[in-house]
Order: C-alpha cells, then structure tokens, then sequence
C-alpha cells in the first residue's frame, strides 16, 4: 500500500472519509457570482484498497458521487459511493472479489474462472437529465441515483433496451438543438458492433443504429455534429476470442493489444439519411472529444490526441506511486472530407478533459477548457486555450494542488464562450481538498470563491453542471 501522504501519489487513495452522505454547510472565502445556482455533480474512482488488496489502475476504484449545491443560502456538499451489485458482494465478504478493468479476480485458477465476470465499478461520470441522474462507466448500464440524497437506485435498463450485461459509454451528448442524447456502446463476439442510441427530450429511449466496426478494444467517447455522429476508433483490439479473459485468467487492460500498423479510423454516420463515411488516418489514440462541426464539404473535429498507446501504461504506474512512463495528450484538430484526413496541432501547450458549454455543441466556439500536465506528473493545472488568438492561460496553483477537470457554468452576461469555472482542488501538503470559482474569462485571477470540502478526495474523473429549475 502507497503511504506517501505529501506528494502526487495522495491522489490515488482512498477518499477520507469514504463518505460523507449527509449534506454538510460549505464555508465560503470570496463570493460565489450570484448566477451560479444550482449543483454540480462529480463522480470519480473514491476506493483504490479494498479491504487491504489494492487496485491496479486508476479506472478500478469504485465510484464515489459527489454533488456540490448552490443556493441563495450557500453552498452544501454530500457524497455515496454508488452501491453497485459488485461493491455490495465485496462489502459483505469484507474482501476484493471481483475482477475490473485493470484488475483480474480475486483468487486462484478456478475461482478466477467462477468469478470471471467483470465489476461495473460506476465511476466515470455523474449525468443529470431532466429529473434524473445516472452514475455511468463503459464496462455496464449506468446506475441511476437520486438526484437529492445521491442513494442507488439500480441499474438503469431504460425500459428494457439495454439487457444485463449490456454496455454503454459514460460520454453520452446531448444535441444543442433538440435536446436529445446521444450515447453508443460496443458488443464484442465475432464481430464488434457499434450500437447507437438516443433518449429523447420527451424522455423515449430507442437504438437507432448497428454498425460493425474494425477494432474491438477501447471507444471512449464521441461527438456531433449538427448533421453527423462522429466516431475515431482507436487501433486498439483484445484477442478474439479472448480466451484468458473469458475465463477470468487476465483483465481486461492486460487483454488490450494496440496496433499501430491498422492506423485510427474516422466514422461519420449522417443523422437524416444513415449514410455512413468511413476515413483512415496515421496511428493516434484519443479519450475525449472537445467539440465538433460542419463547415462547407467538411467536418472538422476538435480533440485531445496522444501520439501512442503509452498513457495506458502511465495510468498502471500511477497506482503503484511511480510515474516512469511519459505520456500526455495535446488538443488537435481532425478536417474530414471525401478526400481523407488532416491532422494538425492547434495548441502546444498539453490538455486534457477539454469542455465547453453544452449549448455549444456542434458549432465552432472560441475557447475550451480542460487541465494540463504543465510541467508536472500528472494533468492537474486548470487552462483555458483561445482558439481565436492561439493564447493559452493556466490557473496559478503551486505545486503541492492538483486540480480536476474544470466544470463551465453560463455567465449571466455574454455569450456561450464566457463561463465560471468550478473546479475541485487537492492539497497533497494539508491533506484536504476544496472548491475554487475561476473566471473562465480570466483564468490566472485567483479565483472569486473557495470552499473547503469535508473530504478529501482522490483525483476525479468527470461531472456536470445541472441548474437549478426556475
């Protein structure tokens, strides 16, 4: 067990303490803008030792909810772990059973075997829409919880369409323009499907589309367009078929063989007509989608790129306290057109978790934000990159913080590009972390609020912002 407590490595421990399910009175330094009214939600891995036997990637801890709520009389905080069918069998046995992304189960050659199917550790995102909240995580169905008091529910199978066992990713979006969501998830056999799906505003779940694709190994997220859906497929596939991990021998990381040689492929599937467009590009890897549209005969799409498969390995090193393996991302730009692919770096400076505001999906903005490696170990400084003029700021954080992804909030005046910014801070130096309110407009201001939160937290992985109902 990792014992260093005032370095980088803090962010990869359990959460102390591991909940806090009652809503707790947040101190406020500074003033929160009086149009931030409503809750962000965070979700991210809260539990990396379970019951002793330590995890070994960042993508195995168990999903620990957090919401943080703005009202006209401060600010509240709470946090659950998602009581998934997986963390229950574990709690109850007071030992790690399972197997998980990184992690294959607990035990010897037939136990493995007899507990070969994965935990669904719920731990990617918090997702509101309209009265509801989904905790999600690519590996299962989201887990729906209250949206209040943040207590599970269950799975979600929206009516049945998504089957147990089935898959859909943590990244869904939604369309600016009709308020629907978008989400897709991968069935691995002899071939691989890509299965489409959309919820609409109204609240009807339906699959829309199938489509075999060339990889069977890791689609993280997507994008729109106003006219497309937008997928890169990594060259990433897992043997087919998957024999050690079928029988639970090896996990799933372990199973991902990347292939360089097969280069990263481009899918547009046209929304009206179901006409689809297949690309091919040099080799690359990518997470996450920072935004995407149509400009004339082209689609032109924004994200954040790594050079290799590298990051994988980084994200296992982090776990055991060592950060030997360089990796990180930067934002590059993707113009499709019948001819094929561009690839160009539109900012030098590394980012990861880029955002906007959801109201400006599928059209060109000026600014994203997300967090940077700097000149450190691990992403944690918050920046904001100006596409208009090329500069990029970084939020001044010494470095003993390491800040998540930041979270944008409309400004009352202005447009879809100016944006508060609320993200969470850990101080590995006095053990705790806080709240900080950023002006998205100003990023190397200090920020106009902070909070101090009554957990400390482990480094998250995504969330949102829901207003508040008028």
């Amino acid at each position: 067990m990792i014992t260093h407590a005032r370095d980088w490595t803090l962010g990869f421990q359990n959460a102390s303490p591991p909940e806090c399910p009652e809503p707790v009175r947040l101190e406020v330094e500074g003033t929160i803008p009086d149009e931030i009214r409503g809750t962000l939600y965070r979700q991210g891995p809260g539990q990396f030792d379970v019951y002793g036997d330590r995890q070994r990637h960042w993508f195995d801890g168990d999903g620990l909810a957090t919401s943080i709520s703005f009202d006209g009389d401060g600010v509240t905080y709470r946090s659950r772990f998602v009581a998934t069918k997986g963390k229950q069998k574990e709690d109850a046995a007071k030992k790690r059973i399972m197997g998980v992304f990184g992690n294959r189960p607990a035990g010897g050659l037939l136990t493995r075997l007899l507990r070969r199917e994965g935990k669904n550790v719920a731990n990617t995102n918090l997702v509101p829409h309209r009265e509801m909240l989904w905790a999600m995580y690519e590996g299962g169905r989201p887990y729906h919880l209250d949206a209040d008091t943040l207590t599970t529910h269950g799975e979600e199978s929206f009516g049945g369409i998504l089957a147990p066992g089935a898959k859909i990713s943590a990244h869904p979006h939604r369309d600016p323009r009709t308020g629907d969501l978008w989400n897709f998830g991968l069935k691995r056999g002899k071939d691989t499907i890509l299965s489409i799906y959309r919820l609409s505003a109204e609240g009807h779940f339906e699959q829309t589309h199938d489509v075999v694709i060339p990889v069977s190994g890791m689609v993280h997220d997507f994008a729109l367009s106003a006219s497309k859906l937008i997928f890169v497929l990594n060259p990433v596939d897992v043997p087919m078929p998957p024999i050690k991990l079928m029988t639970g021998q090896a996990c799933f990381a372990d199973s991902l063989i990347y292939k360089p040689m097969k280069g990263t492929a481009v899918l547009l599937i046209d929304r009206e007509t179901d006409e689809q467009e297949w690309h091919h590009a040099d080799s690359f890897f990518t997470f996450h989608f920072a935004n995407a549209w149509d400009e004339g005969d082209e689609t032109v799409i924004d994200l954040c790129n790594y050079d290799d498969f590298s990051i994988m390995r980084a994200l296992t090193e982090v776990l055991q306290g060592v950060a030997r393996t360089p990796a990180s991302s930067h934002l590059e730009r993707l113009r499709v057109n019948r001819k094929g692919v561009i690839r160009e770096r539109i900012c030098e400076t590394s980012m990861e978790f880029p955002r906007i505001l959801e109201q400006g999906w599928a059209s060109k903005r000026r600014r994203y934000y997300g967090a940077s490696w700097a000149d450190r170990v691990w992403v944690s400084v918050p920046m904001v990159y100006d596409l208009e003029t090329g500069e990029t700021e970084l939020a001044p954080l010494p470095e003993h913080e390491f800040a998540g992804e930041p979270i944008p909030v409309p400004k009352a005046v202005g447009d879809i590009d100016d944006v508060w910014l609320l993200v969470t801070v850990l101080d590995v130096k006095a053990g705790r972390s806080e709240l900080r309110v950023f002006d998205g407009n100003d990023l190397t201001a200090e920020p106009v609020a902070r909070a101090h939160l009554p957990q400390r937290l482990p480094y998250m992985l995504h969330g949102n912002w829901s207003p508040a109902s008028v």
